[in-house]
């Protein structure tokens, strides 16, 4: 996701290092701390509200949500937002990047967050874990939404993801909401669609949505 472009003469570089030819940074400006992956804005702290990140926290409290699965640790926004919601229940989150696990040291993290280090590829295809709520933002900053076979991105990666679902929980996915994404977008709804009826939230900031749909079943009270 683009955030504010680094001009400002008060940023300073905390941390820079490469993996898969990408250059992944930490910033500090005007008290805050951001992740960067390249260009694309990771994440923040403190902050995240009305972006992205903050509707997923929202909708994993108000689904009354006791599991949350966090797929791309990122800078632990969506995690830190959904505990100062007042969460309190089972909290992980899948990374591969070396250099994102390390960059967490300069944010800090929910107490009782797990972090677990797995492709998130070959964690959706795997059984293991079940919870009430997974937040997918890997996909879209990965591949701009392009279905990927070599890298496992693709119709089994979500659906995957969602058999780890407990019965009626929900799965939201980040998506880029610019209008040059509309034909890539297109396509990624006909894979949601397959799992569920898909709803639509906008966040107040940023260009981005968050889709989400939710298993059948009952949920756990």
């Amino acid at each position: 996701m683009a955030g504010p472009p680094l001009t400002t003469r008060a940023v300073k570089t905390l941390f820079r290092r490469r993996w898969r030819g990408e250059e992944i940074r930490v910033v500090e400006r005007r008290g805050r701390r951001e992740l960067f992956l390249g260009d694309e804005w990771q994440g923040v702290a403190p902050g995240g509200r009305g972006w992205y990140w903050d509707v997923m926290a929202r909708e994993a409290m108000r689904r009354q949500s006791r599991s949350l699965l966090l797929v791309g640790l990122g800078a632990g926004t969506t995690a830190r937002l959904a505990a100062a919601a007042g969460f309190s229940g089972r909290l992980v989150a899948v990374e591969h990047s070396p250099a994102v696990l390390a960059a967490r040291r300069f944010f800090s993290m929910p107490r009782g967050l797990r972090v677990v280090r797995a492709d998130a590829a070959d964690f959706a295809r795997t059984r293991g874990e079940t919870f009430d709520a997974i937040a997918e933002d890997v996909f879209g900053a990965a591949t701009e939404l392009v279905p990927s076979r070599a890298r496992g991105l693709d119709a089994g990666y979500f659906r995957g993801l969602f058999a780890r679902l407990l019965p009626g929980g929900t799965l939201m996915v980040n998506v880029f909401s610019a209008p040059e994404y509309d034909g890539r977008r297109r396509r990624l709804l006909r894979v949601l669609a397959r799992l569920g009826r898909v709803r639509v939230l906008v966040p107040a900031r940023g260009a981005n949505e968050v889709w989400c749909v939710t298993a059948a079943g009952a949920r756990r009270r």
